[in-house]
């Protein structure tokens, strides 16, 4: 016998079922509003305190490996400087925050410091790291239960490893930008000083063409055919350009701007210049090296003018200033044309420096078109290692500088190249900047920007391991302080923790080893106080 449910039965049935549900849905919402923010809790490193609790006996909270090398003691100097408030952010794609962004964006940076390029190795090698995490504030609850219910069982780690990504989407580029300039500005503040020259210089961040926000731009690739004959292939290449100001001795970035791959650097190079200034302080630039692409006579009259900073940048061939230095290339030395020779170890090289040249016609105030161009100096380069540059073909440098020693003005042009060495190299291949977390805009901008910051940081950590960052590549030092770490863990002990050797260890316990390889039973005591 079947019985059949009459459609009032069913209304009711179902409005019951709607009321349960809106019921259960307010509930979370109240409890999801009520839920405390949670601090940002870190522990504190304490030797002693920690090896007299394992020495009495009480025992210990957690025990870990120390495969993270250097990280703790970084951490430590990332505290002091207050470099964790410049990651503070509002984090205005949120519309609820359960935990600090700080911690979030740190997180993700000691990912880069790691060395781990891919999101999808985040839970095994950051996320399987807890003595790691515990350093970066997670506490030891959020580790093994997760952030919330939500997601609890379904992913390793505090949180999901999407998580990271997601967060760097959703930080807009106005504070983004902020957190950078915020930490340059926190170099001054903690004495770091510059040496007064840098270099301004565009890399590309090539991504694919689905990336979000990203430019296109087309290059042309010349190459040659079977038969010999040269032929052009055209080629569509997407991304984003990076744009940087680089203290070439020191090599720091004192400012960063990221733009469409296609947007010419011209127009930025006083932009760039003026955030730098503000960051690092208006006294601190004294020359910028800048290559042909920033070549603009209006903007180059602005940064010696308005602004007094000395510059050197390579003429085009095209240019009338360019050929008219070329044509006195034999002329006899006189007040203001100065030659100067010197030997490498590859052979000679003779320049020829001419002052007052007044044939850059864009070389005057950009508000008065009218008015004649100011004169500017010039040096030309006829033989470089050896090599005799045919008539037409010398290299020629515009600059400010005092052109009576060439050979000056042309050192100092060559320290621009550390800008690639030093800076766009190291971030691409040691800091992983082109390894993007998301194909997004904001989430590739946020990336970058947080990897310079922390990139301005290991520089100037001046602790023992900061000045071996500051002397190696990143990748090298990565890999020693690994291999020091091998043999040492870690003790957490309520908000204390110690790192400790394993035979170190095994003296706080009462089993000390009979034939030690690495320590001193007698010394590890007396340093603290057992």
């Amino acid at each position: 016998m079947i019985l059949l449910m009459s459609p009032g039965v069913k209304k009711a049935k179902k409005r019951r079922a709607a009321q349960r549900r809106d019921k259960k849905q307010a509930e979370r919402k109240r409890l999801s509003r009520e839920r405390p923010y949670v601090a940002w809790k870190h522990l504190t490193r304490n030797q002693k305190e920690v090896a007299k609790r394992l020495a009495h006996g009480e025992g210990c909270d957690y025990v870990h490996d120390g495969s993270w090398g250097f990280f703790d003691r970084f951490m430590l100097f990332l505290k002091s400087v207050n470099y964790l408030a410049t990651l503070d952010l509002d984090g205005k794609g949120y519309a609820r925050k359960m935990i600090t962004i700080a911690k979030l964006l740190l997180t993700d940076q000691a990912r880069i410091l790691l060395g781990i390029e891919s999101i999808n190795k985040v839970p095994f090698l950051l996320f399987g790291d807890i003595g790691l995490l515990m350093t970066l504030g997670w506490t030891a609850r959020q580790i093994t239960e997760g952030v919330c219910k939500r997601g609890k069982g379904k992913h390793d780690g505090p949180v999901h490893k999407d998580t990271l990504p997601d967060c760097l989407e959703r930080m807009g580029a106005e504070e983004i930008t902020r957190s950078l300039n915020d930490g340059i500005k926190l170099l001054r503040k903690i004495g770091v000083g510059f040496s007064g020259t840098f270099a301004v210089d565009a890399t590309d961040l090539r991504t694919t063409a689905k990336c979000k926000g990203r430019g296109a731009k087309r290059v042309e690739h010349k190459k040659r055919d079977k038969e010999g004959k040269l032929v052009i292939i055209p080629e569509i290449i997407y991304g984003f350009k990076l744009l940087l100001v680089f203290d070439v001795f020191n090599r720091y970035v004192a400012a960063a701007k990221m733009v469409q791959i296609q947007e010419s650097e011209n127009p930025l190079l006083l932009e760039l210049v003026d955030q730098a200034r503000r960051n690092i302080g208006h006294h601190a630039m004294k020359l910028v090296l800048v290559d042909r692409g920033f070549l603009d006579g209006g903007r180059l009259w602005e940064l010696k003018h308005k602004r007094g900073i000395d510059f050197v940048i390579p003429a085009k061939t095209n240019l009338t200033i360019s050929n008219d230095i070329r044509g006195m290339r034999d002329l006899p030395e006189d007040a203001d044309l100065h030659r100067q020779e010197w030997e490498t170890k590859k052979g000679a090289v003779r320049t020829v420096g001419v002052a007052g040249l007044k044939t850059f016609d864009e070389y005057r105030n950009p508000k008065r078109k009218r008015a004649e161009a100011d004169p500017i100096n010039a040096v030309m380069v006829t033989c470089w290692d050896g090599r005799e540059y045919k008539p037409g073909k010398e290299k020629c440098f515009l600059s400010s500088l005092d052109v009576s020693k060439p050979r000056v003005v042309i050192d100092k042009y060559d320290q621009r190249s550390l800008i690639e060495n030093c800076g766009n190299r190291d971030l691409k291949q040691g800091w992983l900047i082109n390894k993007y977390p998301k194909k997004e805009v904001n989430a590739i901008r946020a990336h970058v920007f947080l990897t310079i910051g922390m990139f301005n940081m290991t520089l100037a950590y001046r602790s023992e391991e900061g000045e071996q960052i500051a002397d190696e590549c990143i990748r090298r030092y990565r890999m020693k302080t690994m291999l020091m770490a091998r043999h040492k863990c870690m003790i957490v002990c309520g908000d204390h923790y110690a790192i400790f050797d394993l035979e170190e260890l095994m003296m706080l316990v009462g089993q000390p080893v009979r034939r030690p390889m690495r320590t001193q039973e007698e010394a590890f005591r007396r340093i603290h106080g057992l």
